[in-house]
């Protein structure tokens, strides 16, 4: 018996690669699932990215899939629209609000887990002797330090400002007082008091749930005024680091703003990292990265990772919106569309960024909302036995409403 998936998006001339006339069509057609399907996916009304005109899933019959499930998984994971599209926001980030998926309305629902969903069953009811790979449902919490301490890095200047403008300006004489304290412990060496060591707090979390952290390090010391101002070779930074990986914990680089369409800048901050690693011998061999303020550019941004020996991203959600980017929540080995390789490095694409939910400039969610909505997607990732890739700034756990938040989108 032979089974027949449409195709679609391959079919296009060559040299229409890489074209605004090679993207889906819009507004999306829709197909509905036939009942026997409807575990497969997380809504019954399907969006078709791309596949063949009918509205039904099978035409003219069961053999026939009308979905270019291949096609479709292409263009969603190696974000070929980001490469065709010339939108950016004032951060040069390809933003939510410009991708087909936000757009189409299934950015919350990871549509290439239930188009593959869809196609296991069908080739499982034609060839019940078929087996897959087992795969278990995961949480990987995930950490990007800008800032391990409060004023490590921060010169005496910015410091004077900062009392002044708490003074003069906010009159508020309390937040003096609490500044000037972090300043003295600062001076003293006394980082443990410090407001953004929550280091602690969060391995603990991590470990009650059997969970290992990653956390990713900041090399790009004075590069750029939106990068973390410390030093990574600065003794409680190293101390820090060689903590977090005696308690079973991961490290790994955070490449500078900026550095995203440049490979030297890239290969920078990731020998540094190296270079720290070799002097406190930390038994670190290979380690994965996220780009700063997830500045991203396909498919160069994935190319200068490979070229500086990172094994692996974790960049891949929008700055302006929790959900799916690429509509996996499967780890996959890239592919750069421009140049045709498949790489070793691979995409573990983030679900969730606090701050996509919570700031006020992006989703502005209460953080009801917030653990409402992430719960959903985190339902949706269980159900593929996906991984469930979340990021929580070390700065995000300094009130109890972050904290309880946090521990109730693990729970």
């Amino acid at each position: 018996m032979r089974l027949y998936v449409a195709d679609t998006f391959l079919q296009m001339r060559e040299d229409d690669w890489l074209t605004l006339t090679t993207l889906p069509q819009q507004p999306l057609a829709h197909v509905m699932v036939p009942e026997e399907y409807d575990t497969c996916v997380t809504d019954r009304d399907l969006p078709v990215i791309y596949g063949g005109s009918s509205a039904k899933l099978f035409a003219p019959d069961d053999r026939h899939c009308t979905l270019d499930i291949f096609g479709s998984a292409l263009f969603m994971l190696t974000r070929y629209e980001e490469v065709v599209k010339k939108e950016r926001d004032a951060l040069d980030r390809f933003s939510a609000m410009d991708s087909l998926a936000y757009q189409e309305g299934f950015l919350e629902r990871p549509i290439i887990n239930e188009y593959l969903e869809i196609l296991w069953q069908w080739l499982s009811n034609h060839f019940p002797e078929l087996k897959r790979k087992e795969r278990q449902f995961a949480i990987m919490p995930t950490h990007d330090v800008d800032n391990p301490f409060w004023s490590l890095g921060v010169n005496w200047y910015h410091r004077g400002r900062m009392l002044a403008g708490d003074i003069l300006k906010r009159r508020d004489f309390s937040l003096a007082k609490e500044h000037l304290g972090y300043i003295a412990n600062a001076v003293s060496g006394k980082y443990a008091a410090d407001p953004h060591n929550t280091f602690d707090m969060i391995m603990d979390i991590s470990e009650e749930h059997n969970l290992t952290s990653h956390f990713y390090f900041m090399t790009a010391q004075g590069r750029d005024d939106k990068d973390g101002n410390y030093d990574i070779m600065h003794p409680e930074v190293r101390k820090l680091a060689c903590r977090m990986m005696e308690r079973g914990h991961k490290i790994g680089i955070h490449p500078g703003f900026g550095s995203k369409d440049t490979a030297q800048l890239i290969k920078n901050d990731t020998d540094r990292l190296r270079r720290m690693i070799a002097a406190e011998k930390i038994p670190v061999d290979s380690f994965g990265g996220r780009q700063h303020y997830l500045h991203w550019s396909a498919p160069h941004t994935w190319q200068y990772y490979e070229q500086a020996g990172i094994i692996y991203d974790t960049t891949l959600s929008y700055a302006d919106h929790i959900g799916f980017r690429c509509g996996i929540c499967y780890e996959y080995p890239v592919y750069n569309v421009a140049t045709h390789e498949q790489y070793s490095l691979h995409e573990y694409p983030l679900a969730v960024m606090e701050c996509s939910g919570l700031a006020e400039r992006y989703m502005n969610l209460s953080y009801e909302e917030m653990l409402k909505r992430c719960r959903v997607l985190k339902d949706k990732v269980k159900k593929y036995q996906g991984i469930f890739v979340i990021l929580w700034h070390n700065t995000s756990f300094m009130t109890e409403d972050d904290v309880v938040c946090y521990r109730g989108i693990l729970a």
